[in-house]
């Protein structure tokens, strides 16, 4: 997805908030796709919860740093006002 396509659904989030789970999603996609492979190529039930345990600590870590890291707004504003015209 390119960041065109996600510009509009983060834009009319009006909060922080409210854009966070968009973020998260975004975020979560690659680490999701790396913990699959990971679980798949497990041996056994062990390693599978010692992966889960290494991938849940790596979330939180992902999820702190969203949640903490700062976001920068630039914004462009153009108005046409006519002060003659009443």
């Amino acid at each position: 997805m390119s960041n065109r396509a996600r510009v509009p659904r983060l834009a009319q989030k009006l909060t922080r908030s409210a854009a966070r789970p968009c973020r998260m999603i975004e975020a979560k996609k690659p680490l999701k796709a790396k913990l699959a492979g990971e679980l798949a190529a497990a041996a056994d039930e062990s390693e599978r919860k010692e992966i889960k345990a290494e991938f849940e600590a790596r979330e939180r870590a992902l999820e702190h740093d969203i949640d903490h890291t700062p976001r920068e707004l630039s914004m462009a504003l153009a108005v046409k006002y006519n002060f003659l015209s009443k």
